[in-house]
């Protein structure tokens, strides 16, 4: 079983996405943003909530955690995204823990640090957040997402490891899979290299800090750009296999090859100039899929271009997201 499921998870990269139809799927968003609320918490981590217009505290809405980049400011965030634009439409809360400063002079998340890779650290600072907004906002608890870029790509695997049972389902955009690396040292290695342990590795590692609590499994999708220079595209495929070998640990408490998710959908297209590929698996408990975009550099795909680690080329991963999220 356990060569099986290895068998499985290297078929998931074979190019046979060149023969497909190429469909134009552009969906552009208005950039819609507010004031809304920064609030300064004990867990030393500001963050801002967008609640879209029509709230009603009676009713239970799902919410989506956004973790930045490195050096990128809220405000660009939102606009090169144009998640709260989405999140208006479809009517839900969008949450943005921000870096402090303290912890990280460029504003990146401390995913290569050991103490960042635990319950503990930055992990529980950001789930402190995700605690008080649960307090404050009518959330539907069965409905929380998580997604993030590059290092909030990386710190979002890190929160989906040792927290599955608090997300639906996760996102990780340009980002590395978890412990990846070690130490600033190792930290630069891996995301020219690819992980520096195996994902299976990994995979055991992220079991012990998910608390250990089987009967349920993860359901993510893993994003990345053929011309990323920052984050190796190596992480697409890295990325997915340690999940999946997480979910095989998750689903009854074994490592035993149980986990045999099916393919449900493999499909190629093409929008705003760059071709994309992406592929979806699933089990009656989770959904696990990637998206590989061609011709994307380390960018958000289809988002504002006018905005750093932004590109307005590729298909609208916004929209793509949340149309995974909404299947969960």
């Amino acid at each position: 079983m356990k060569k099986r499921i290895s068998l499985l998870l290297a078929m998931l990269l074979i190019s046979l996405w060149a023969t497909a139809q190429m469909l134009e799927l552009s969906l552009p968003w208005d950039q819609y943003w507010n004031s809304g609320d920064q609030v300064a918490l004990g867990s030393r981590l500001k963050y801002y909530v967008y609640q879209p217009s029509g709230y009603d505290p009676a009713k239970k809405y799902p919410m989506v955690v956004y973790l930045h980049g490195c050096q990128q400011k809220q405000e660009d965030v939102i606009r090169g995204t144009g998640l709260n634009a989405l999140a208006e439409v479809e009517k839900f809360l969008v949450v943005y823990p921000r870096q402090a400063s303290r912890n990280n002079f460029q504003g990146c998340w401390n995913w290569f640090q050991r103490a960042d890779q635990e319950r503990g650290g930055e992990p529980e600072q950001i789930i402190n957040v995700l605690d008080e907004v649960l307090s404050e906002y009518s959330v539907d608890r069965r409905r929380v997402f998580l997604t993030g870029l590059s290092a909030g790509g990386a710190m979002a695997a890190i929160l989906a490891n040792c927290y599955p049972q608090r997300f639906a389902g996760v996102a990780i955009h340009s980002g590395l899979s978890y412990k990846a690396a070690t130490g600033v040292g190792e930290a630069f290695k891996a995301m020219k290299e690819g992980s520096l342990i195996d994902v299976e590795e990994a995979a055991d590692l992220g079991w012990q800090c998910s608390g250990q609590e089987s009967g349920q499994e993860l359901s993510a999708l893993v994003i990345h750009g053929s011309l990323d220079e920052t984050v190796t595209p190596d992480f697409l495929e890295q990325g997915v296999k340690q999940i999946a070998f997480l979910n095989d640990r998750l689903d009854d408490g074994e490592k035993n090859g149980s986990y045999q998710p099916k393919e449900t959908r493999r499909y190629a297209g093409r929008e705003n100039g760059y071709k994309f590929f992406e592929n979806h698996y699933e089990t009656d408990k989770s959904k696990l899929g990637f998206i590989y975009v061609d011709g994307l550099g380390h960018a958000w795909s289809g988002g504002d271009g006018t905005v750093n680690f932004h590109d307005s080329k590729g298909p609208n991963i916004t929209v793509k997201i949340w149309d995974f999220f909404k299947t969960l």
